[in-house]
């Protein structure tokens, strides 16, 4: 067992492992990030934050745009 989770399907607990515990082997060829899954190789990719990139703000920023009024 690798965690305590619990989850109601199957494929949901599949999920879990294969992102959180599994090494990932679907490496992104822009970057040094390896994926467990290539839906999250795509997703990282369609991201903003592929390339190598920083969020919008620079590290640690919500990437929030704009001001409260």
């Amino acid at each position: 067992m690798y965690c305590e989770k619990r989850y109601l399907t199957r494929s949901r607990l599949k999920r879990h492992v294969l992102d959180v515990h599994e090494k990932g082997e679907f490496p992104c060829p822009d970057c040094s990030k390896v994926f467990t899954s290539s839906r999250r190789l795509k997703d990282h990719q369609r991201s903003r934050y592929c390339h190598g990139q920083q969020p919008p703000g620079g590290a640690g920023s919500a990437g929030l745009v704009g001001q409260i009024n």
